[in-house]
């Protein structure tokens, strides 16, 4: 396997265990977002954040973007998912428009969807979705990674799509469907 895979693939492996291990538990299926769905409309959220679909700016001047989801098939190599079915993909792109160095290697992004707010798998499939978000964003920096959610044949018209860079920093919420 080539370096690149290799690194990807073991990225993909410390990330859904990073995940895991900061998750309580919960009945199997499904999940409440870890934060509460902004409330719909124009107004920014209190610390700088933006109402569902628009770009989270933080007062330091980092911004968050999710790209429209879109539908891929899980490859054979992914780790997460079932090979071959459908998930929903994304992309994240992060602005670093701060003065300062921010460190994203241990980014979290997770999805839920529907009024019950069903989990849904993350999918870590670098041929598909290319790489997650990775390592340090230098001052003036833009840096984008790639994310699946695998929910079988579940409904992927009404996801709820959580972002967090670091640990002191505010989740990032956005509404999308693919």
């Amino acid at each position: 396997m080539p370096a690149g895979r290799t690194r990807g693939a073991l990225l993909a492996v410390l990330l859904a265990l990073a995940a895991a291990g900061c998750a309580a538990p919960t009945p199997p299926g499904t999940r409440a977002p870890a934060v509460p769905p902004p409330a719909a409309g124009p107004a920014a959220e209190p610390g700088g954040g933006a109402a569902p679909d628009d770009a989270h700016r933080y007062p330091d001047g980092v911004v968050v973007e999710v790209s429209a989801a879109r539908v891929e098939t899980i490859s054979e190599v992914a780790a997460g998912g079932v090979p071959g079915e459908p998930m929903a993909a994304v992309d994240v792109t992060v602005d670093n428009g701060s003065d300062s160095e921010i460190n994203i290697a241990i980014a979290l992004v997770s999805a839920v969807t529907g009024d019950d707010a069903t989990a849904t798998d993350n999918v870590f499939d670098v041929d598909v979705l290319g790489d997650p978000l990775d390592g340090p964003i230098a001052a003036g920096e833009t840096a984008t990674g790639g994310y699946g959610f695998h929910l079988g044949d579940g409904d992927y018209s009404d996801l709820l799509i959580e972002v967090v860079l670091e640990p002191d920093r505010e989740a990032a919420v956005f509404e999308r469907s693919a």
